[in-house]
């Protein structure tokens, strides 16, 4: 490894770990104090860094709220646009949701339960979830899309990955990472995970008869 490769490697680390001290800085202080109350400067503040900084890093408040979500979802958005040739693309969408919630959930029990909260109080909120929904959404058509050959004008991968998503947010409410047993702040025991894993192989059963069924379906003349 060369000197620069270390220092950029080094550089890379120390940046990973700022954007998670100011998640967490966002995560303790909307806890204790509320969405309106609470500040960026003092998020910053929290974590050891200027207002400029934080801004480098988030372009609001509540997205420091929602970084390790992103960043799952950007690993999944990654792994769509290349998925597995031994397989198909909605197996592949359901295998990597359920490695995402083996490993705990993007968020995590602490935060779950802070965005449930500010959720139930701020719309924007629901609205900066909900695309996240949106962005797999597109990644899933793309790779449904290529997957199917299907013609750049033709609607079928967008409505077959509504369809899928849809089931996604049904059983992942917007507020929480999973359906929580007990309390609203456990950890996904087992048969969360299942519930999760039932309702999308449900999905993928009906996405896939009616892929089938508009394959064999003849074209008007």
């Amino acid at each position: 490894m060369t000197e620069i490769e270390a220092d950029g490697g080094l550089r890379e680390r120390k940046k990973a770990q700022r954007r998670l001290a100011l998640h967490n800085a966002a995560v303790e202080l909307f806890e204790q104090h509320g969405y309106e109350a609470t500040t960026v400067a003092q998020i910053a503040a929290s974590a050891g860094v200027s207002p400029r900084t934080f801004f480098s890093y988030f372009p609001t408040k509540e997205a420091a709220l929602f970084a390790s979500l992103d960043d799952a979802i950007t690993q999944l958005e990654g792994a769509l646009a290349t998925p597995p040739s031994d397989g198909d693309v909605l197996s592949f969408l359901r295998d990597e949701v359920t490695e995402m919630l083996g490993n705990g959930g993007p968020l995590g029990p602490r935060a779950s339960a802070v965005l449930d909260t500010l959720a139930a109080n701020h719309d924007h909120i629901v609205g900066h979830a909900l695309r996240y929904l949106d962005r797999i959404g597109q990644a899933l058509s793309h790779a449904l899309r290529a997957e199917l050959g299907s013609a750049v004008d033709d609607p079928l991968p967008d409505i077959a990955a509504a369809a899928a998503i849809a089931a996604l947010a049904a059983s992942m409410p917007v507020g929480h990472d999973f359906p929580h047993k007990g309390t609203r702040t456990s950890r996904p025991g087992a048969e969360s995970v299942e519930v999760i894993q039932r309702d999308l192989d449900r999905a993928i059963e009906f996405v896939r008869a009616g892929l089938a069924a508009t394959a064999t379906t003849p074209t008007s003349p």
